[in-house]
């Protein structure tokens, strides 16, 4: 097929195959996310019918267009549990919605509309009901299809090495990213936060953090709670 789809196995990239043990620059082709870290040949179109955040807000960046729904939510939401991006987060965002934007995403950890991600450049289409998302998806990847396609795909692939960010460049931040999100995760504050998200007591579904002196309390459509009283602080 001449497009893939958000999942896709990834069998036509550039770095190589699909056992995530060949190297380039120094880091496996299979990102923590799968293919973040590979260069496809082809078009990729991810459709966000829901949420896409943390991991699946990379794989967004990662991907050529975005189809979502106003109601559908994006965001660093990791940053309430310590976990970091590393998944090319830090460095693809701040060049599709601007560094300002992309620091306010990673520093607050708020969850945005697909509206907003929409008028900030992350979705390309925004579609009437989370219904359509997928045949919009399908649409567009028709209509890239009747395209001619060794001219599609040398423009694509020129954008990709020259323009959205040079490979070498890129992959060296891709490597950075990596090691130092590792050197947080080894610090420990990953596990207690994501330990704290597998109990369920903060952050399902999107829930968000309220910072006080009596300790972090947080609310949801599924109730709320108070951790921590006294602390003041995650």
């Amino acid at each position: 097929s001449s497009l893939k789809g958000a999942t896709g196995d990834g069998g036509d990239g550039e770095t190589g195959g699909g056992d995530g043990q060949k190297k380039s620059h120094g880091l496996h082709v299979l990102g923590p996310m799968g293919p973040s870290r590979m260069m496809l040949t082809k078009p990729v179109i991810a459709a966000v019918e829901g949420f896409a955040v943390a991991g699946g807000l990379e794989l967004c960046c990662w991907c050529d267009l975005v189809v979502s729904h106003s109601s559908c939510s994006f965001g660093v939401l990791c940053r309430r549990f310590g976990v970091p991006l590393i998944d090319g987060g830090t460095t693809r965002l701040a060049k599709i919605v601007g560094r300002n934007r992309a620091l306010e995403m990673i520093l607050l950890g708020r969850s945005y509309s697909g509206q907003t991600m929409h008028e900030w450049g992350l979705v390309n289409f925004l579609v009437p009901s989370p219904d359509e998302v997928l045949s919009k998806a399908i649409e567009t990847a028709v209509e890239m299809c009747s395209l001619p396609q060794i001219c599609l795909r040398s423009d694509l692939r020129s954008h990709k090495l020259f323009g959205f960010a040079p490979e070498d460049f890129a992959m060296s931040s891709l490597r950075g990213e990596f090691e130092l999100g590792m050197a947080a995760v080894r610090a420990g504050e990953t596990a207690e936060g994501a330990s704290r998200f597998s109990k369920g007591r903060v952050g399902r579904h999107g829930s968000s953090l309220t910072l006080s002196k009596e300790g972090v309390s947080w609310s949801g459509h599924r109730g709320g709670g108070v951790l921590y009283p006294g602390r003041g602080k995650l």
